[in-house]
């Protein structure tokens, strides 16, 4: 009973969000093409792992960010406290 009800409402956020979501236009970076790219830069990368580099650095722009909001949400719970 629980379970279908919980599948009824995530296919209804799903139909919402997919409805939104198909407003946004599509990448522009689709039709970038890379074929004129300097072959040394694919011996650069084989050595400096730049798409790992950056991955990573994104995971930590992600925890900063929930941090600060961490932060700022005890703020204002100690400002409600008292």
């Amino acid at each position: 009973m629980l379970v279908s009800i919980l599948n009824a409402l995530l296919k209804v956020l799903n139909s919402f969000l997919s409805f939104i979501l198909n407003f946004l236009p599509d990448s522009p970076f689709l039709n970038i093409s890379y074929s004129d790219v300097s072959p040394a830069l694919k011996y650069f990368t084989y050595f400096v792992p730049v798409a790992t580099m950056l991955t990573h650095f994104g995971y930590f722009l992600s925890i900063l960010a929930v941090y600060y909001l961490y932060r700022v949400l005890m703020n204002w719970a100690k400002l409600l406290k008292g």
